[in-house]
């Protein structure tokens, strides 16, 4: 009996810890998404989407690696399948926490799009060892860029 009571006790556990990672990865994905959507006329709101993602990234368990896409959703598509257009791919640097940039194919500010989706893929290592071994978790948000000027210029 002992040990069935065990595994659930600990299948309890990392059903915990996976829930408060989504949680926090959920956050952080929106969050990046409405710094990104506030920004289209920035050449840095990729850049600032990751780093707002990545604060909430420090609450996700350690040992998870994580890929970060800024895209435009009109023209890219489903960037965990292809990031080539108008997308900014990300990897999560645990050493630094913070997300470096690894490829970029939307390095001109976002005057001529109409909305911003950041995706957020989570690898977990299981906690327990017993349980969610090798877990994935996705986040997405999609939002619309706030209205910029016709006359407006990219800083």
């Amino acid at each position: 009996m002992l040990p069935v009571v065990l595994a659930l006790f600990l299948g309890i556990i990392q059903f915990g810890f996976v829930f408060k990672d989504s949680l926090a990865m959920s956050s952080g994905v929106r969050a990046g998404g409405r710094i990104a959507s506030a920004e289209p006329l920035k050449l840095s709101f990729a850049r600032d989407a990751a780093a707002q993602v990545g604060n909430a990234m420090t609450a996700v368990s350690t040992g998870a690696t994580a890929t970060l896409y800024v895209f435009d959703p009109s023209t890219t598509g489903d960037p965990l399948t292809t990031c080539s257009s108008r997308c900014v791919r990300y990897v999560w640097n645990a050493g630094t926490t913070t997300f470096d940039a690894t490829s970029s194919a939307w390095d001109q500010c976002a005057k001529d799009s109409t909305q911003v989706g950041v995706v957020l893929r989570v690898q977990q290592q299981g906690v327990t060892g017993l349980s969610f071994l090798g877990r994935t978790l996705t986040e997405r948000s999609v939002f619309a860029f706030e209205p910029a000027s016709t006359t407006a210029v990219c800083q």
